[in-house]
């Protein structure tokens, strides 16, 4: 659309960048009314994060725009140099892009076009939003056709891309894909064709950050998932509340299940008590039969072997004078040494008992297959030792 050069502002002893309107799109009413319209409402904008418009004009057919000349170098340029960016720096680079967004909004300007390319990064860190050249003032007309999608596919909202119009919602969204790509080194939709990119954020959901990079705190990827929420009621209501939202994340703890304020996540319930409470149950049971055992040791003759003698204590002192009550008996006994063996791994190997979800499917399926291994073990006993015609005679 445009070309940006350096030049030296002679009057002011300044150096300066020129946006000049390319030669073939000067003639168009369309293009010269936006290229103008994107002067007039950064022009309205005085803000740090903000590129300043000092002036715009035309001279004979060249349409241009007089700015502040931010050195440094793009985000796009810094992503394609060193990939994903450190989480300070990412977020710190996301809060000051999204307090130009807050004062925009403001001021009833939409940027439409949030990008790396148009956030200016100087040597000293701070940032600088440019380019409203497709930028919709709220209180005007929107000049663009209906139905022609203004912005850059990688960064559309889904109701750009349904031909909705634009709103503050939209930039949330952009900036919520340009954070998860500053993460994770790419944007999280990307197709073989720009329509099959914009298309992939209507019928798919973002995949995980913490999936791509586990370092990222469960706080941080919550504000970026809520900001990429496919319905825009679902995301930050403002720039600046995303803006809160980044700035009350804890960067030194990235397993902190806490989620920035004014921010409601879904976590997997944490299982840690009830898990460590039936183990400590469980080794009390142990305990108590152990006791049992020792009380009835000398009523029964050790002989057919330690099944055989184990099998006939607990089964006469629950009660049990059949062959199925033993076998119950001996159920019984293996859930409870399988309930304390998970236990043991809740207290002892808190990441294998039940700090995260795979802690718990492994948890479960090590109770599960416990049991069944000690109830093979019993019927591997029975039917060495005989026990069976011993507990019916």
């Amino acid at each position: 659309m445009a070309a940006v050069w350096e030049a030296e502002d002679r009057v002011l002893t300044r150096r300066v960048a020129i946006k000049v309107l390319h030669p073939h799109l000067a003639g168009d009413d369309g293009f010269r009314v936006r290229f103008r319209r994107e002067a007039v409402a950064a022009a309205r904008l005085a803000h740090p994060h903000i590129v300043t418009t000092y002036d715009t004009g035309r001279d004979s057919d060249v349409a241009y725009i007089v700015m502040e000349l931010v050195e440094g170098t793009t985000l796009a340029r810094l992503l394609k140099a060193e990939g994903p960016l450190p989480l300070p720096k990412a977020v710190d680079i996301a809060v000051q892009v999204a307090d130009a967004l807050a004062c925009a909004h403001t001021h009833g300007v939409i940027h439409r076009d949030v990008k790396p390319a148009n956030i200016l990064l100087r040597s000293d860190g701070h940032v600088k939003v440019a380019d409203f050249g497709i930028a919709k003032a709220g209180a005007g007309n929107d000049l663009t056709r209906t139905g022609v999608v203004m912005g850059t596919a990688k960064y559309l909202s889904p109701e750009q891309v349904s031909g909705s119009p634009a709103d503050a919602c939209s930039d949330v969204y952009a900036l919520g894909i340009v954070l998860y790509e500053m993460l994770c080194g790419a944007p999280p939709f990307v197709g073989d064709t720009e329509l099959s990119t914009a298309v992939a954020r209507l019928t798919a959901a973002p995949e995980s950050l913490r999936e791509r990079r586990a370092d990222i705190p469960r706080s941080l990827e919550a504000v970026a998932l809520r900001s990429l929420a496919r319905d825009p009621g679902a995301r930050f209501r403002t720039a600046e509340e995303m803006r809160a939202g980044l700035l009350a994340v804890d960067l030194d703890n990235s397993d902190s299940p806490t989620p920035p304020a004014g921010i409601a996540v879904a976590h997997r319930a944490e299982r840690v008590l009830p898990v460590r409470v039936a183990g400590g149950l469980g080794l009390l049971l142990l305990l108590l039969l152990a006791a049992v055992f020792a009380s009835l040791g000398r009523a029964y003759p050790r002989t057919g072997g330690p099944y055989v003698y184990v099998r006939r204590a607990f089964g006469d002192f629950m009660g049990f004078q059949t062959a199925w009550g033993y076998w119950i008996a001996a159920w019984v006994g293996n859930a409870a040494i399988a309930t304390a063996f998970v236990g043991a791994l809740a207290v002892f190997v808190p990441r294998l008992g039940a700090q995260t979800t795979n802690g718990h499917i492994w948890a479960y399926v090590t109770a599960i297959g416990t049991i069944w291994l000690l109830t093979l073990i019993n019927a591997w006993g029975v039917k060495q030792t005989g026990a069976v015609q011993l507990v019916v005679s």
